[in-house]
């Protein structure tokens, strides 16, 4: 057997044939050197005594057990992992609770204070409604002075301000000649 003198390189090869050559050695339990020989050597067996090589021919890829201790790692992982997931879960089923408790709690005051809202609306709207009445007879006698005080000061012909009196003035003299003097001098 030849022994080699420096690590022997193989160049060319894919990167992707290189991740499936380490992942069929840890499955077969052996190191990339030990199984890239095995298959290597059993290819160009097969190729010396003319025999084809089919895929099954190939080193079986197995998988290997895991170490006792990866596996006990994995196992308290996965429980922790179910834990944590169980968690979680409870914990959407309490937020959920306490989210309906909340709108229904929030519809409830809703409906409360809209309640108290339309009966303060109600009694502002029998208030004005009330006002209205109140005032209409009001306005009409007003209306009916004012149509009084125009026929007893002479209509609107009389208070009308000459061109060259000033506002204030007029205004005054208005007051003191029309309804004011009448009810005065009288």
């Amino acid at each position: 057997m030849v022994t080699p003198k420096s690590p022997w390189s193989v160049k060319g090869v894919p990167q992707e044939t290189r991740a499936a050559a380490k992942i069929a050695a840890r499955r077969a339990g052996l190191t990339i050197g030990q199984w890239l020989s095995r298959a290597i050597m059993e290819t160009a067996r097969r190729d010396v005594s003319g025999e084809a090589a089919a895929p099954a021919d190939l080193p079986a890829v197995r998988a290997a057990p895991a170490p006792p201790a990866a596996r006990d790692q994995l196992e308290r992982d996965a429980r922790e992992l179910h834990a944590v997931v169980a968690g979680v879960q409870q914990l959407k089923q309490e937020l959920g609770a306490k989210l309906a408790q909340l709108d229904a709690r929030l519809a409830e005051d809703m409906a409360v204070d809209l309640a108290g809202l339309e009966r303060r609306l109600e009694a502002i709207e029998a208030r004005a409604d009330n006002a209205r009445l109140l005032v209409a007879p009001l306005e009409r006698q007003l209306q009916q002075i004012a149509e009084r005080l125009s026929r007893l000061d002479g209509g609107p012909e009389r208070h009308r301000r000459p061109a060259d009196a000033e506002e204030d003035d007029w205004d005054l003299g208005r007051s003191r000649g029309g309804l004011f003097a009448r009810l005065f001098d009288e």
